[in-house]
C-alpha cells in the first residue's frame, strides 16, 4: 500500500480507537460492563491494526492481528513486550464478555480492563503519532 494511503488508514484507525475508548468509558459509567469491555478491546484492536499498517502489514482475523502485533512490533522491540500481553488479555476479556453465559463482569473487572486498554492506547498512539511525523518527512 502506498505510504499516503497508510497514513490515512492510521489516522482513521486512531480516530476509531479514540471513539471506542470514549464509548467504553461512558458504557462503564452507565453500568454496561460487558459492552464497555468490548469497546475497550476494540480501542486496542484498531490501534494494533494501525501499528501493523506502519509496516505495511494487514490481517483480517483478530487472532492474526494479535499474532502479527507480537511478531512484528513487540518482539522486534518497536513497542514494549508487555503490550502484546495486554492486547491478548483484552481480547480474552472481550470474548468472555461477549459470549459467556456466566454472570456479568463486576465493575472492578471492567475498570481494570479499561485501565489496561488506556495503557495500551497511550503507548501505541504515541508510537503511531511519531511514525506519522516521520512519514511526512519522507
Amino acid at each position: 500500500m502506498k505510504l499516503e494511503n497508510r497514513r490515512k488508514l492510521v489516522q482513521v484507525l486512531i480516530e476509531k480507537s479514540r471513539k471506542s475508548l470514549a464509548a467504553a468509558t461512558a458504557l462503564c459509567r452507565d453500568g454496561f460492563d460487558e459492552a464497555a469491555i468490548s469497546r475497550a478491546y476494540y480501542a486496542a484492536f484498531y490501534l494494533a491494526q494501525a501499528a501493523l499498517a506502519t509496516k505495511d502489514i494487514s490481517r483480517s482475523k483478530h487472532s492474526g492481528v494479535i499474532a502479527a502485533f507480537g511478531e512484528h512490533l513487540t518482539k522486534k522491540g518497536l513497542l514494549p513486550s508487555a503490550l502484546h500481553k495486554i492486547f491478548l488479555t483484552l481480547y480474552e476479556s472481550r470474548v468472555a464478555s461477549d459470549y459467556s453465559t456466566e454472570a456479568a463482569p463486576a465493575f472492578a473487572e471492567t475498570r481494570e480492563t479499561l485501565e489496561a486498554a488506556e495503557k495500551f492506547v497511550k503507548s501505541v498512539e504515541t508510537y503511531l503519532l511519531e511514525w506519522l511525523t516521520r512519514s511526512l518527512q519522507e
